[in-house]
């Protein structure tokens, strides 16, 4: 699998600390939030295409059990990072949907 997307790195992270890109994840994060708390606690979640892990850590800061699937190696190195640096756990696979093992 070509990984396309890790030139882009730098750019979609400069437009997250935009005005712009953190109302965006202020507001996806109080719907998964929300979601999350009507389903349960201690979810088992799977966030395909996650790249970078920026809807995912709540998520997982949440006590959820959070696994991303994305084709970028470099996106999913920079959201171990910052489950690191927050202290959450999270899980990354490197692929697409068609790459998951049968029953996952």
């Amino acid at each position: 699998m070509t990984d396309v997307f890790s030139d882009k790195l730098a750019r979609w992270s400069a437009y997250t600390a935009t005005p712009w890109g953190r109302i965006r994840y202020t507001v996806v994060e109080e719907i998964l939030r929300r979601q999350c708390a009507e389903l349960g606690e201690g979810l088992r979640i799977l966030d395909v295409g996650g790249g970078e892990g920026m809807d995912a850590l709540p998520l997982a800061l949440a006590g959820h059990e959070v696994t991303i699937l994305d084709p970028s190696e470099s996106w999913l190195a920079e959201a171990k990072r910052r489950a690191t640096e927050a202290g959450a756990s999270l899980t990354t696979l490197v692929g697409g949907v068609d790459d998951l093992p049968e029953g996952e």
